[in-house]
């Protein structure tokens, strides 16, 4: 089992198994801040490299710890104890592999991983102490991982090891030192031949005379193939062939494939008795093509890597060499071809309600081809259907629904820009697209699997899903205000109340409706609605500037103010102890927490801008520190805080800010710490700046990466007195934010793009 924890708008590590929890701002700020807290005063962690695809062997990293801090407080329901401080840091230098973590102790209860974007991860460790944590991408940067002992003070002495696919039980066993009983591993080739001539598993397969042949099956890997022969990996079923292929007579060219949606390897055993194999020919699938292909039979097993088991499969025989060397339908995205007729029609966007067309789901390419985010198996050699708008529209629908696939979108836009989705509602995938350009959108609706023609349905819309909308079977409600009068947003506070259950968590002694767009309450205690934790104190919770029509048409409010004060911070403290969290840093006469998020035009000495958008979040300890962001942004008409109809919408910012104004509080946590691990604050300060120096080096002078470090530092160095770190980062042009971050990190960033600001300045 594994979980995540994330804060709201951030994106979890794509494709996890489920169980994501979705933390409250308080918790997701404290969270962040303890954790920031402990890296700082870290010591050092055995660091390792990942390569992705370019490593030949798995990254690998002792430890030697003991279990410390509650692991629930970082992920809730993660189990055990996490060290004070990371055990691993992994450096990723291929961010587009994807990862598989892995953490073995002898005793271990789970292990707890923190990707270079801030996330979160947790994976429990089964009874051997093996926990192993995927991600689709490894990301670039730093990989923080915590193993977990299953109590307080308890040591666990292991291995972190990390690769790009599963490694075999066998494998891990060997690498950690791990003793496993050798009845729970499976047989080798050495002990369990393969045998050609047995009955193949799914069938006998025939050359046609023309192009290929296709033979569906699932995989069922079991024994390590590696001892079969050069290049051979993968697991196989050694007791017999998966398919037997026969040639009456020579062949130029026999050419072998195989397609699926888990990585897959290919053996072969020709009638002379020589052993060919094969592993990523074109992306992960194996190809073999033989010249002068003698007569005779061709015993065929596909292999997959551990966790792929069980997955369906399609072996492909034909006379010509795929192209590449592998499956000649797999394609660069310079091969998409968006301006091909469409297979099912083209669309034009109605005035009211959806345009739909019935298509047949085929693909045998993988979407990720053209664009990380994208996912499933797409035909690239035409779009499944045009859509051609004549003018800008505000907001765009697309919608795949199939009830016998697992649909996903791929759209080109006129600029050539790719957009995709999966899972949008259920199984069905959906995009929202804003400011929508006129021109030709190429549409293909792919699948997990490929379809295999499955029938499927393509819409487009100018609005969202209709409320109470049945979708193949499955009602979907995206914006409970939708078709709900409104006139003050004491109304809107009522209908969460009411009909959304918000009672149940939320209670108050009094509540004012200031006016038609916000209203007060005080004494508010938020309780959990299972009475396992004891409910947690708030002094005022002020909503203002809320936006009835927005709510109303998209479920999302073009423009809001929401501010907590006075949350408790010593109930929080014994909420969270409570709850096997984190333990929040131990404070004399612990002040009040007040947290703050706002979406709103920005005001000048010209007026209201009401084109942008200004984000604020604010998170402050009374009189002992305030942590401040600021967005600024150009905002589509229309758009809601969390895109049209619930739809995520990414507004890229002009302007970044963020400011720390410390006025004693970093000072009174690290005494805290330091009192409880009886280690002065000087050293664990100077450890800090140890690894901060570390982790940005090299520290070119006058680079973002310099600048950061010296405002950092000097306001470690600088405890004694209140001091505010700022960084902004302003640009004329909406900031991509992959070429923001890149800028940070660089030696000297072109000054056209951004302008950057890192300043520390101290205070009376």
């Amino acid at each position: 089992m594994a979980y995540e924890g994330y804060c709201a708008d951030d994106v979890p590590f794509r494709n996890q198994p489920k169980g994501v929890v979705e933390m409250k701002p308080y918790q997701c700020a404290l969270t962040i801040f303890v954790a920031m807290t402990l890296a700082a005063v870290a010591t050092a962690a055995e660091r390792l490299d990942y390569a992705g695809a370019y490593q030949a062997e798995p990254g690998e990293a002792g430890f030697s710890v003991t279990g410390a801090e509650p692991a629930a407080g970082f992920v809730r329901g993660c189990p055990g104890f996490a060290p004070a401080e990371p055990a691993v840091l992994i450096a990723v230098s291929d961010p587009s592999a994807p990862a598989i973590v892995y953490g073995v102790a002898e005793g271990a209860a789970g292990l707890l991983v923190a990707g270079p974007d801030g996330v979160f991860g947790c994976a429990v460790a089964d009874q051997l102490g093996i926990a192993r944590l995927p991600m689709a991408r490894a990301l670039e940067g730093e990989i923080q991982v915590w193993p977990l002992a299953a109590e307080a003070g308890a040591a666990l002495d292991g291995v972190v090891l990390i690769a790009e696919a599963e490694l075999s039980l066998r494998e891990i066993a060997g690498r950690a030192g791990l003793t496993v009983d050798p009845s729970i591993l499976p047989p080798l080739l050495s002990e369990a031949p393969l045998d050609p001539a047995a009955e193949p598993a799914s069938g006998r397969i025939a050359l046609p005379a023309e192009g290929e042949a296709a033979q569906p099956m699932t995989l069922a890997g079991k024994v390590p193939a590696d001892e079969a022969g050069q290049n051979c990996v993968g697991l196989i079923d050694q007791t017999r062939p998966d398919v037997v292929l026969t040639l009456e007579a020579p062949e130029p060219v026999l050419a072998i494939r195989a397609t699926a949606d888990v990585d897959t390897t290919l053996l072969v055993i020709g009638p002379d008795g020589v052993v060919s194999c094969n592993d990523d020919a074109v992306n992960y699938d194996p190809a073999l093509v033989y010249g002068d292909a003698p007569a005779g039979d061709y015993a065929i097993w596909l292999g997959v890597y551990p966790g792929g088991e069980g997955a369906p499969a399609t072996l492909f025989v034909g006379r010509s060499a795929p192209e590449d060397g592998g499956r000649d339908d797999t394609m660069s995205a310079a091969a998409l071809d968006p301006a091909a007729e469409p297979a099912f029609g083209r669309l034009e966007l109605p005035e009211s309600g959806e345009a739909e067309l019935d298509v047949a789901i085929i693909g045998e390419t993988f979407a990720s081809e053209f664009d990380d985010s994208c996912s499933g198996l797409i035909e690239p050699s035409r779009p499944d259907a045009t859509l051609s708008l004549a003018a800008v529209e505000p907001v765009l629908w697309i919608f795949a629904r199939s009830a016998l696939a697992d649909t996903t979108l791929l759209v080109s836009a006129p600029d050539g820009s790719i957009t995709c989705n999966d899972d949008f509602d259920g199984t069905n995938a959906g995009i929202g697209l804003s400011d929508a350009q006129p021109g030709d959108y190429a549409i293909w609706v792919g699948a997990f699997g490929g379809g295999g023609g499955a029938p499927g349905a393509l819409a487009v819309s100018r609005e969202g899903p209709e409320i109470g909308a049945t979708v193949d079977g499955g009602e979907l409600r995206l914006n409970p205000f939708a078709g709900v009068e409104m006139s003050t947003a004491g109304q809107a506070l009522d209908l969460m109340l009411g009909d959304m259950g918000l009672a149940e968590v939320l209670r108050f002694e009094t509540r004012e409706d200031v006016d038609p767009d916000g209203f007060t309450l005080t004494g508010v205690m938020i309780h959990d609605p299972t009475g396992e934790r004891p409910p947690v104190g708030i002094d005022a919770i002020r909503v203002t500037h809320l936006d009835l029509v927005g709510l109303e048409a998209n479920g999302a409010p073009e423009r809001f103010s929401v501010t907590l004060d006075g949350i408790d911070y010593a109930a929080l403290s014994r909420e969270a102890a409570a709850a096997g969290a984190a333990p929040l840093p131990k404070i004399e006469n612990p002040p009040p927490l007040s947290v703050s998020v706002s979406l709103l035009p920005p005001t000048d000495g010209a007026g209201v801008d009401n084109e942008r958008r200004e984000l604020k979040i604010g998170l402050g300890f009374e009189n002992q520190i305030a942590f401040g962001l600021t967005a600024l942004m150009l905002w589509p008409e229309g758009v809601g805080a969390m895109g049209a109809a619930g739809a995520a919408v990414l507004v890229e910012p002009e302007m970044l800010a963020m400011e720390i104004n410390d006025m004693g509080y970093l000072r009174a946590a690290l005494e805290g710490f330091a009192a409880e691990t009886d280690q002065p604050p000087e050293e664990m300060i100077q450890a800090g700046l140890t690894e901060l120096a570390a982790a940005l080096a090299p520290l070119t002078p006058g680079s973002p990466r310099a600048r950061l470090h010296d405002a950092i530092a000097a306001r470690l160095g600088d405890l004694g007195r209140p001091g505010v770190i700022k960084v902004r980062l302003q640009a004329d042009h909406p900031l991509d934010m992959e070429t923001a971050a890149a800028a940070l990190m660089a030696d000297a960033p072109d000054p056209s793009l951004m302008e950057i600001e890192i300043t520390y300045e101290p205070s009376e």
